[in-house]
């Protein structure tokens, strides 16, 4: 997670690992997932297809056990962006956060969750490792593309005086997901999600960080 920030606004941008990891095995496994608006979009590149670890008749159940580990994932990651960490080591403390969500190999945090556990338990390396090559080969060379200073500088401005605020109350934080498309979808207050194709389209972009300000300030 990279920071562009000065003494009064923050922006944090980045391509979150274990979000993407989780909708790698979603697609690896062809769960049946209700299309909301907070879903992301099917992955980018090649997904392997290991739909047979999960039973024809207990797909669309662990779609919905998907759903709500997503959900709760992307809550966690909401608190680590709105949390203010003091005299902690900021690594560990991610790790403990994402602990309660993300355990492998394991995954005794999806033991509720039959239907989607055991194929979490014997997908979650391959799928871990598809994240990895993806970030290597085709995201991290593409970072200084995202959300630079001078657009958070000229959103946080623009937000500021809109609202007649003060800049110094602006932070926003948006993670960026390896998914197909132009997709963005504004999560909680402050925090936004985005597909790397949208965070790469100078007007795109531009509009997700002024709309993940203008969530900070509860618009």
């Amino acid at each position: 997670m990279r920071s562009e920030t000065s003494k009064s606004w923050t922006l944090a941008y980045g391509i979150d690992y274990f979000p993407n990891v989780l909708l790698s095995i979603r697609d690896a496994l062809a769960l049946e997932v209700p299309d909301e608006l907070d879903v992301p979009p099917k992955m980018e590149g090649f997904i392997p297809d290991l739909s047979s670890l999960v039973t024809t008749d207990s797909r669309s159940v662990a779609g919905l056990q998907w759903l709500d580990w997503w959900r709760s994932t992307v809550n966690a990651y909401v608190r680590l962006s709105s949390m203010v960490r003091v005299d902690e080591e900021p690594t560990r403390h991610r790790a403990e956060v994402l602990h309660d969500h993300i355990d492998p190999p394991g995954f005794e945090s999806l033991s509720g969750m039959s239907n989607l556990h055991s194929g979490v338990v014997r997908v979650f390396g391959e799928c871990s490792h598809r994240v990895i090559t993806m970030q290597r080969d085709m995201a991290c060379s593409q970072e200084q593309d995202m959300f630079d200073w001078e657009l958070g500088k000229s959103a946080a401005e623009e937000v500021a005086a809109r609202y007649h605020t003060e800049v110094g109350r602006l932070r926003a934080t948006v993670s960026v997901l390896l998914v197909k498309g132009v997709w963005f979808y504004k999560a909680d207050r402050g925090f936004a999600q985005c597909s790397l194709a949208a965070s790469q389209d100078q007007t795109m972009s531009r509009d997700i960080v002024i709309r993940a300000f203008e969530s900070s300030l509860g618009m």
